[in-house]
């Protein structure tokens, strides 16, 4: 799959791509976050500890991940899944676990194109809805779902990163069409 504008290229990761899923994901942390987490904690983010986590995902199968490339560099990545918090959700629902894209590559339809490949991957799946979490104070990651149909349920959760209190909330769309 191809996006005109961009030249990305989406495909299903895999286990060679962790070392660049991991330092992309790290990166975008600490680009997105900084002013809301502490920023001895982004400066400390535990890359080891998070590539074993990917691997674990992987190897257990609970994680679909898609890969965005151009000129085969890894641009961006998107992971959907069974919902890490199942209490209040039906079983036909898919959580959105990731997607993160390089800072200069903002606004550029990547990320849109990353999400669209996940939801056809559910649609697939038959899953009936997804949902996500996002940092509240995450004003452009909360836009991003808004513009793309996304909306809070009303779940909230509130974790400690650091010596920040973090609030997220929950959205939820349907993946019908």
């Amino acid at each position: 799959m191809t996006h005109t504008s961009t030249g990305a290229v989406v495909r299903v990761g895999g286990l060679e791509d962790i070392p660049a899923i991991v330092a992309l994901q790290a990166r975008s942390w600490r680009t997105a976050y900084r002013g809301i987490v502490d920023d001895a904690f982004l400066d400390a983010i535990p890359i080891q500890r998070w590539v074993e986590s990917w691997r674990a995902h992987f190897f257990a199968g609970a994680t679909r991940c898609f890969v965005a490339e151009e000129n085969q560099r890894l641009i961006g990545f998107a992971s959907v899944g069974k919902p890490d918090d199942v209490e209040d959700l039906e079983p036909s629902v898919a959580e959105l676990h990731t997607i993160y894209i390089e800072a200069d590559h903002y606004g550029l339809g990547v990320g849109h194109l990353l999400l669209e490949t996940c939801l056809d991957h559910l649609r697939r799946e038959r899953f009936a809805g997804v949902v996500l979490w996002v940092l509240e104070a995450n004003q452009r990651g909360r836009g991003f779902y808004e513009r793309a149909g996304w909306r809070p349920d009303g779940a909230r959760a509130a974790d400690c990163w650091g010596a920040t209190s973090v609030a997220r909330v929950r959205y939820r769309r349907s993946l019908q069409v």
